[in-house]
């Protein structure tokens, strides 16, 4: 599960407010199956910068899950920069949603696991199914990514730099 890049196979983004219980839960559950978490157990303080300890938790991490709840919603929530900074490092997102509540908008199109209309032990046992199959996901996305990063690059060269290689995987 865990490479030579990552501490943690799972950061938990959670709003204190009304998904605190629930991340706890979830933690227990994943930890029972094995993975490593990492999930802010602290009590905040406003006046206090702990951004760069979450930024380094979501880098030491394999991938986010985001537990969508109402105050996730609010202006200002820290889940919502958590979730923004995941996707800015190319960390595969997992939203899990446990209210009548759509995700943040840059999340909005990602599969999303449905824990309100479902059993919690089959929630559950979809989620660790999914998390055991993201490492083979998150590579491919990865080679895509290189792929077409690569591809694009070939557009803005002269065409006397463009090898022919890269002419045919375009």
């Amino acid at each position: 599960m865990i490479d030579a890049h990552h501490t943690y196979d799972v950061f938990i983004s959670y709003a204190r407010q009304d998904g605190l219980l629930r991340a706890v839960r979830l933690e227990e559950d994943l930890t029972a199956a094995g993975f490593s978490t990492w999930r802010d157990k602290r009590d905040l303080d406003p006046n206090q910068d702990f951004t760069a300890e979450l930024e380094r938790a979501i880098e030491r991490s394999e991938r986010v899950i985001c537990c969508v709840t109402p105050d996730v919603r609010r202006q200002g929530s820290f889940v919502r920069r958590e979730i923004a900074y995941a996707l800015a490092l190319n960390k595969p997102v997992i939203p899990l949603i446990f209210a009548d509540t759509l995700p943040p908008i840059h999340i909005i199109n990602i599969t999303r696991e449905d824990f309100t209309n479902v059993r919690w032990n089959n929630a559950i046992a979809a989620l660790i199914a999914r998390l055991n199959s993201v490492e083979a996901d998150a590579q491919q996305t990865v080679v895509e990514r290189e792929t077409l990063n690569s591809m694009k690059a070939i557009w803005l060269r002269d065409k006397s730099e463009v090898s022919d290689e890269e002419f045919e995987k375009l």
